[in-house]
């Protein structure tokens, strides 16, 4: 059981990104629920069926993210997938309000490979239950497997004292996976959002997982907002995660 069984998307749903979380939900047998983006006319509790899953047709207007805040919490949402283009610190914002992830889809989003591989950006400002509790969920549900990174950056005092550390923090991350998930772990040097982009990359990652600063008004520096203007695959959100 993986209790992810409420996803929420918000956007059209007649769009490509609609599809690939109508894929999403199917393959973890949850129910998708639609809250399309300035329209001002849908109805509410039309029931809707794309690829086989569940789902309800719902009104946002206005934007984001006040209504989905709202709505997120009604609806006791455990996963939000952001469809419409939006700014990297409405995003980060969402996460942070609703306390639910957020799964930040890019335009050309395509249905998850079979087993998909979950990148997973760790620092160590805190407690890292809540990244690797919703990483895990999300590959128990679509049979993914994770690689947790930690960055240390280059110009940190005691560097040899801060590569420890970080392995200290993947040795804890790795103790919460469920042993059903497969795992690796690495430690890198560099810009965080740099060195979690190349990894990415390198790894050919389907998602990056983050967490969501929980100083909303840091947003737009994070960590969180770097990496989601210059990814190219979904990025998940999660709240409950100090990033730097």
């Amino acid at each position: 059981m993986t209790n992810l069984r409420r996803i929420l998307f918000v956007g059209d749903p007649g769009e490509p990104r609609a599809q690939a979380a109508s894929d999403l939900a199917s393959r973890m047998s949850a129910t998708l629920s639609f809250l399309p983006a300035g329209v001002g006319s849908a109805a509410t509790g039309v029931d809707r069926r794309a690829s086989g899953t569940r789902g309800t047709v719902a009104t946002l207007d206005p934007p984001i993210p006040q209504e989905v805040v709202i709505r997120a919490g009604k609806q006791r949402a455990d996963l939000i997938v952001a469809g419409p283009p939006m700014p990297d610190e409405v995003a980060v914002r969402l996460a942070d309000e609703t306390g639910c992830p957020v799964l930040v889809l890019p335009e050309s989003s395509t249905r998850l490979p079979r087993r998909p591989n979950i990148l997973v950006g760790l620092d160590d400002h805190g407690d890292p239950d809540a990244i690797v509790g919703a990483t895990t969920r999300v590959a128990q549900a679509v049979g993914g497997r994770l690689t947790l990174v930690h960055v240390v950056e280059l110009y940190s005092r005691d560097l040899h004292v801060q590569l420890d550390a970080g392995w200290r923090v993947l040795a804890s991350a790795v103790r919460l996976i469920s042993p059903h998930v497969s795992a690796s772990a690495t430690v890198l040097v560099g810009d965080p959002a740099g060195e979690l982009l190349d990894a990415a990359a390198g790894s050919q990652a389907d998602i990056i997982a983050i967490g969501a600063p929980g100083d909303v008004s840091a947003g737009v520096n994070s960590v969180a907002a770097a990496v989601l203007g210059d990814a190219g695959c979904p990025i998940l959100l999660v709240p409950g995660e100090g990033v730097a």
